[in-house]
């Protein structure tokens, strides 16, 4: 056979597979479906992280010139799962405030909060920062009960925990 004949098969030399059997089919038909179940979907994001037992709320009544009188909220939380990245991290800030609901949309314009941090001392998932409030509130009292929840692109997302404010 030369570099520009190819091969064409004839009638009496084409391939010709036997059917497979009913219960083979159903077989491989399972199989496939699983291999597509577990094979991870290309840029499919992972389930938000969730609060995960009793979070820390502490406060503190501060002043400055810009502000005036107001309560800075600082919180640890332990989440289900460490963040995969830092830039999901920086997707994700904690709101504090009397009420709370899930899904609740925040406004365009939160008072303080930072960005989450690893909170070191203890192992696993622990998240120490500023909370986020929904307004500028000039005074708190210890005991007040006060909820905290995660938030990601302007909504509160996952549980919402009820916890008493601590001074700070």
């Amino acid at each position: 056979m030369t570099g520009q004949q190819r091969f064409r098969p004839s009638e009496d030399h084409a391939c010709h597979d036997p059917p497979l059997s009913p219960a083979l089919a159903a077989v491989a038909a399972v199989l496939a479906l699983a291999a597509a179940a577990l094979a991870p979907a290309a840029g499919a994001a992972a389930a938000p992280p969730r609060l995960s037992g009793p979070p820390t709320l502490t406060f503190v009544v501060a002043h400055d010139t810009d502000n005036g009188r107001f309560v800075s909220v600082g919180a640890l939380v332990h989440l289900d799962r460490r963040f995969a990245s830092t830039a999901e991290q920086h997707r994700y800030t904690l709101v504090a405030a009397p009420h709370l609901v899930r899904g609740q949309a925040l406004p365009d314009r939160l008072f303080g909060g930072t960005v989450l941090g690893r909170y070191a001392p203890r192992g696993g998932a622990w998240y120490a920062g500023e909370a986020a409030q929904l307004h500028q509130r000039r005074s708190a009292c210890a005991g007040d009960r006060w909820q905290v929840a995660l938030a990601r692109d302007d909504r509160v997302i996952g549980l919402v925990k009820t916890v008493a404010l601590r001074r700070g």
